[in-house]
C-alpha cells in the first residue's frame, strides 16, 4: 500500500525502499545462479556477497553515482531483519516462490511429499501484517486446492 499500516512497527515504512529492493535484490543471482532455500550455503551467500560488493562499487567512476542508499537497502534484504522495509521485501520475495509452486502444481507438475511439505510450510516464514495479507489475497485465496492435503 501506499501508506503504512497502523503501529509502531511500520513507523518507517516506506514503499520505494521495498520496490527497489526487489529490483535490486536478485542482481548477484544474474552473474551466480539462483538456488533453492534449502540449496543456499555459506559459499554461495559469500559468493553473492562479492558480487553485489563489485556491483556497488561502480559508484567509485566517474558519472556514476552513489550505490551507498541501494547496498543499504540491500544489506537489509532478510527475514529477520529489524528494518521493517528489508523484512517485507525479503517476505514478497518468500511469497513469490510459493506462488510459483502453485503455478507449477496447478499446472501438474509433481513433488516429492517432503518437497510439497516444505513449499506449504513457506508460508510460516511470512510475519508481519502486511506480508499476510500479501500472500493471502495473492495466493491463499487463488490457491486453496493446492494448500489442501489429499
Amino acid at each position: 500500500p501506499e501508506n503504512p499500516p497502523a503501529g509502531e512497527k511500520y513507523k518507517k515504512y516506506n514503499k520505494k525502499k521495498i520496490l527497489n529492493c526487489l529490483l535490486i535484490h536478485d542482481l548477484a543471482e544474474t552473474y551466480i545462479g539462483d538456488k533453492l532455500p534449502e540449496e543456499t550455503t555459506g559459499e554461495h551467500k559469500q559468493k553473492e556477497n562479492e558480487c553485489m560488493q563489485k556491483i556497488f562499487m561502480h559508484q567509485m567512476y566517474s558519472n556514476v553515482g552513489s550505490m551507498a542508499e541501494y547496498k543499504n537497502i540491500w544489506e537489509n534484504f532478510d527475514l529477520n531483519s529489524s528494518d521493517i522495509n528489508g523484512k517485507i521485501a525479503k517476505e514478497i520475495d518468500v511469497i513469490q516462490a510459493i506462488y510459483q509452486y502453485c503455478i507449477y502444481k496447478r499446472k501438474g507438475a509433481q513433488f516429492l511429499d517432503n518437497k510439497d511439505r516444505e513449499w506449504k510450510k513457506e508460508k510460516n516464514k511470512i510475519k508481519t501484517f502486511l506480508g499476510r495479507k500479501i500472500l493471502e489475497e495473492v495466493v491463499l485465496k487463488n490457491f486453496e486446492d493446492v494448500f489442501v492435503d489429499k
